[in-house]
C-alpha cells in the first residue's frame, strides 16, 4: 500500500472515531450535555412567588393562576440557542392548535431562571415574542414574561 492510501485510510479511520476533534467542537455541545431535570412528580409550585412583571411591576406566580388553565414555561431570555426555538416552536403550535385560543382559554406564563436578568431584557423577550402572535390582544396579560431574585427562582 503507497504511503498516500495509508494516509488517507489512516485520516478516514480517525475521522470515524474522532469526528469532534478533526472538525471542532461545538462548545455548546458541552454545555447541552451537562442540562438536566429534576423531577418532582406531584410536588406543587409554591403560589406565592415573587417575581417582576416585563412592565416592572412586583407580582406573585398566584396573579397569573387561577383564570383557568396556565401553561408555565422556565426560560433564559438571553439564551442564544434552545430558549429562542422554544418560544418560535410554541407560538407556531397555539397558533396550529384549532378550537383553543391562547386569546380566551389558558394563558402562557414564562418565568426566567435566570436571576440576573433586568426588566429591559424580559420586555424585550415579550415584545419579540408577542410579535410572532399578531392578533393577540393584551398579549401581556395572556402571555406574561416574569423574573425574579434568586431566591424565587430557586425555592423547592
Amino acid at each position: 500500500m503507497s504511503p498516500h492510501v495509508l494516509r488517507h485510510v489512516l485520516f478516514c479511520v480517525l475521522a470515524a472515531l474522532f469526528p469532534a476533534t478533526l472538525l471542532g467542537a461545538d462548545p455548546q455541545d458541552a454545555i447541552l450535555q451537562e442540562v438536566g431535570v429534576d423531577e418532582k412528580p406531584g410536588a406543587a409550585i409554591p403560589r406565592d412567588l415573587p417575581f417582576t412583571d416585563a412592565s416592572g411591576k412586583p407580582v406573585r406566580l398566584a396573579d397569573f393562576l387561577g383564570d383557568g388553565p396556565v401553561l408555565l414555561t422556565l426560560n433564559y431570555y438571553t439564551c442564544p440557542m434552545l430558549c429562542p426555538l422554544t418560544f418560535r416552536s410554541l407560538s407556531a403550535t397555539m397558533e396550529q392548535v384549532k378550537g383553543v385560543s391562547l386569546a380566551r382559554d389558558y394563558r402562557v406564563v414564562t418565568v426566567s431562571i435566570d436571576p440576573d436578568e433586568i426588566p429591559e431584557i424580559a420586555r424585550a423577550k415579550a415584545n419579540e415574542t408577542h410579535a410572532l402572535m399578531p392578533g393577540l390582544r393584551d398579549a401581556d396579560a395572556r402571555w406574561p414574561f416574569l423574573y425574579g431574585s434568586a431566591g424565587s427562582i430557586r425555592r423547592p
